[in-house]
């Protein structure tokens, strides 16, 4: 399934700014395509945004393959520019030339110090390369393909599936694993190279490779993440079965552990409004683009079932495990995905396995369906998103039915 993102959100701009923008020339950036760059460890992370007008207020749009992501608030000052992405809490701070940007990426959610630059020119609507330097492509390598990242490293080493589809040297894709997946990846193959980038204000992937019988490269990821990895052709390979990854501790089937709401009050999933409920929980945190992507939707199965005895709670488990620090992370997740149900702060990444009778987290998110007599039923790993396609859908359809199942209960 190609999920496409096309909602554009009106952005902010103070009064006072707005005024002094009148004045001044060439200050506001200029309404078209824009190629952006973030350097990463090896390379600059390249992307595309479209910025058009209503008035003096912007409308950004982060293109990702079949994803468009709209930023919510964009601050403007002379010629400096805050752009606030959705969801996540980051921000791009930027200064302003007459056909070009230049600032740093802030990733607020890993601390203030957690910055890379960024640059932008307007008018070039290629991400990688122009058309003019591409190469015809060695090969199509649209279909599945069983990849290793981190090959021959016991403790690193982890499975995954890329699945992709190339037209020409344009190629868009992903890789699912048994933890998650790599989102919505856009790019080019131009002779025997393969690059593929993501930019979504969390994720910062950037793949190069070499393609022949198997496709070798390099995984790229935000500040100082290098991965290799290795693909094969093989449109039988499956991922582990994502229901059988997480077991339970033996002789126990309930979360009893109290927990912190955003007022800072006592919670537990035995209070009154969960009783005779069939109750959904999702292990996450305000840092995993996967389990925002599992809250979507979480949120849309609670609007479906609310009324026949559905509730929904998702625990947060944060970097430094203090509700303080971490409660503008999580109210800014609340607000940016308008989640209909509750989110609870559970303490630090690594708290999971003191609170919740299993015997080993794999993956964020990890998700419980609880009957109405509270003992979980069954145990989801991990989250295949939208840009997945069939695995995202086959997603949905278990979650459904496991919901209804234990409805009729």
């Amino acid at each position: 399934m190609k999920n496409i993102i096309s909602i554009f959100f009106a952005l902010l701009f103070l009064a006072t700014a707005c005024k002094k923008m009148k004045k001044r020339k060439n200050t506001l950036p200029r309404e078209g395509v824009w190629r952006a760059e973030i350097k990463l460890k090896e390379g600059w992370l390249p992307f595309n945004f479209k910025l058009s007008y209503e008035g003096n207020a912007p409308l950004m749009s982060i293109e990702n393959g079949e994803e468009l992501i709209a930023v919510e608030e964009m601050l403007m000052t002379n010629d400096s520019l805050i752009v606030k992405m959705p969801v996540y809490h980051s921000e791009i701070h930027l200064t302003l030339a007459d056909d070009s940007m230049q600032g740093e990426w802030w990733y607020l959610s890993k601390g203030r110090d957690y910055r890379l630059p960024f640059r932008a020119v307007y008018g070039a609507d290629y991400r990688f390369l122009p058309d003019s330097a591409l190469q015809a492509p060695a090969q199509d390598i649209s279909g599945k393909w069983k990849t290793i990242f981190n090959p021959g490293d016991s403790a690193r080493e982890e499975l995954a599936m890329g699945v992709f589809h190339q037209e020409g040297n344009k190629l868009k894709g992903t890789f699912d694993s048994p933890t998650g997946d790599y989102r919505y990846l856009e790019g080019i193959v131009s002779g025997d190279s393969l690059y593929l980038s993501e930019f979504d204000g969390a994720f910062a992937y950037l793949f190069k490779a070499k393609i022949g019988d198997t496709i070798q490269g390099i995984l790229y990821s935000g500040k100082s993440g290098v991965y290799p990895w290795i693909a094969y052709r093989d449109e039988e390979f499956t991922l582990p079965t994502p229901e059988n990854l997480t077991r339970l501790r033996e002789g126990e089937d309930q979360i009893t552990h109290t927990f912190t709401d955003m007022n800072g009050n006592p919670v537990r999933l035995q209070d009154e409004r969960f009783r005779n409920k069939v109750l959904v929980v999702e292990v996450m945190g305000t840092w995993c683009p996967n389990c925002k992507d599992e809250a979507r939707l979480l949120a849309e199965l609670y609007e479906k079932y609310k009324g026949q005895g559905l509730e929904i709670v998702s625990l947060a488990y944060e970097r430094t495990g203090e509700f303080e620090k971490e409660r503008d992370n999580i109210q800014h997740v609340i607000n940016g995905l308008n989640l209909p149900y509750p989110v609870w702060f559970a303490g630090k990444i690594g708290d999971v396995e003191s609170q919740i009778p299993i015997k080993h987290l794999r993956a964020y998110p990890t998700t419980f369906f609880i009957d109405r007599n509270e003992k979980i039923r069954k145990i989801h790993t991990g989250f295949s998103g939208p840009a997945t396609g069939e695995a995202f859908d086959k997603t949905k359809q278990i979650f459904d039915q496991n919901i209804k199942e234990l409805l009729r209960d």
